[in-house]
């Protein structure tokens, strides 16, 4: 089976959840390069309502059926 994969860098920022809690969330779209990214963070930093920035690069693996399965 041939593994599929995409990778990109995706930007997080710090949310307010509640009660002195904070989560991670994701902000704006998959980026496909570093730079992109960059550039989105530059536009997050204008907005208050985000804070503590982190970028991660993130490979998925997908996963199918194999190719046999349901053969008999």
């Amino acid at each position: 089976m041939e593994n599929n994969y995409r990778e990109f860098y995706q930007l997080m920022c710090e949310s307010y959840f509640s009660d002195g809690i904070y989560i991670w969330e994701d902000v704006d779209a998959e980026c496909d390069t570093l730079e992109k990214c960059l550039d989105c963070l530059n536009y997050a930093q204008t907005n208050p309502e985000f804070t503590g920035f982190k970028i991660e690069f993130r490979q998925i693996t997908l996963i199918g059926p194999s190719e046999n399965e349901g053969d008999s």
